[in-house]
This record gives structure tokens, C-alpha cells and sequence, in this order.
């Protein structure tokens, strides 16, 4: 064997087991419930859209709306509000506001993030803003990454990438929710199914 040959199979071998020591996401559900009466066609866009955007984390998001799924029991669902014309004093330029004390609870600016973009755009603008808001009540805390998803101000050229794209979660995010899922007693919620 020359040694082109056996350093091919020393380098197959080491990925090999780099490989074996990567464990995969452990498959985790979350339930969402979403109330709004305002554009479901668009509504339904931005949850299939975040719900992608968990998936590729290992967690599934099943979506539920102004239905009797979501009304019994209420702790098992984690509560979403599409606000619209919320006074501008409450959380100024602020897209969304999770409530992370106590029982958990998301509320949307809805007309804030319609005016933030093109409407063609909203979609993408409302799945960014919802997975940005559910990974707050993931981490169990009010947080901000340098870069991706979880930024506390996304840029005039992160709303153009969502476009193509959904931006990324941050590795450390992506660690402190796994974390999280995995040691529920942690921070413990009762949306998260396992």
C-alpha cells in the first residue's frame, strides 16, 4: 500500500469515528398556540417556516390556534399573541415581547412587523420573529447572540437574507436549548413535549 493509499484510510478512518462520537439531536416537541384572527394564509407561512428553522435543532413544532387544543390544559401550550395596535409606548421599535416569568407567554407586535417590510416579505419577517421569540422562552432568558437569529436588532441586510434564506441559530444558542431540553428540571415548561 503507498502512501497516498494509507493516508486516504487513516483520514476515512478518523472521520469514520469523528463521525460516531457526533450524537444526533434528540427529537423534542414543542406546542405552540397562536392566537390571531388577522391573515392566516400568512400566518400559516411564517409557522411552516419556523417550524423548518427548529427542525433542523431537533425540535418539531406543532402548531395549534383559537381551538378547544388550545384551551385544555393551558400549561401545555405555549401562548402566542398577534397584537395589533399596541400603543407605541409599550416596548418601542420592539417587534415582539416574551414574558419569560412564571408561565412563559409571546406576544407579536403584528402591525409593527407588517410595516417593517414589503408585504410579500411579512412571512419570512413573522417566522424570524417567532422562532426568535420561542428560543427567549427556550433559553428561559432574555439574551441577544452577535450574529443570526437571535440578534437584538436585525440589520437592513438580515431582513434581505431572510428572503433567500432563514437565518441561523448561533452555536451557543443552539447548545443552550439542547441543554435545556435535556435537563428539563432545569427550566422546566410544559409545552415541551419529549
Amino acid at each position: 500500500m503507498n502512501v497516498s493509499s494509507k493516508i486516504a484510510l487513516a483520514l476515512a478512518a478518523g472521520l469514520s469515528l469523528r463521525a460516531a462520537s457526533i450524537k444526533p439531536f434528540t427529537q423534542h416537541t414543542l406546542k405552540v398556540c397562536v392566537t390571531s384572527s388577522r391573515e392566516p394564509w400568512i400566518l400559516a407561512q411564517a409557522e411552516s417556516q419556523a417550524g423548518q428553522m427548529f427542525a433542523a435543532i431537533g425540535i418539531h413544532v406543532d402548531w395549534f390556534h383559537d381551538s378547544r387544543h388550545c384551551k385544555t390544559p393551558a400549561d401545555d401550550f405555549l401562548p402566542v399573541q398577534l397584537s395589533i395596535d399596541a400603543p407605541e409606548e409599550r416596548f418601542p421599535g420592539a417587534l415582539a415581547y416574551s414574558h419569560l416569568h412564571g408561565r412563559p407567554q409571546i406576544e407579536i407586535f403584528y402591525d409593527r412587523v407588517r410595516a417593517s417590510v414589503d408585504p410579500h416579505r411579512v412571512p419570512e419577517l413573522l417566522a424570524h420573529v417567532l422562532a426568535h421569540e420561542i428560543t427567549h422562552t427556550l433559553e428561559d432568558l432574555n439574551r441577544h447572540s452577535d450574529a443570526g437569529l437571535m440578534k437584538a436588532h436585525w440589520s437592513q441586510e438580515d431582513l434581505e437574507e431572510m428572503a433567500f434564506k432563514p437565518l441561523p441559530f448561533a452555536p451557543e444558542d443552539v447548545e443552550m436549548i439542547q441543554r435545556a431540553l435535556a435537563y428539563p428540571t432545569l427550566a422546566p415548561r410544559a409545552f415541551l413535549g419529549q
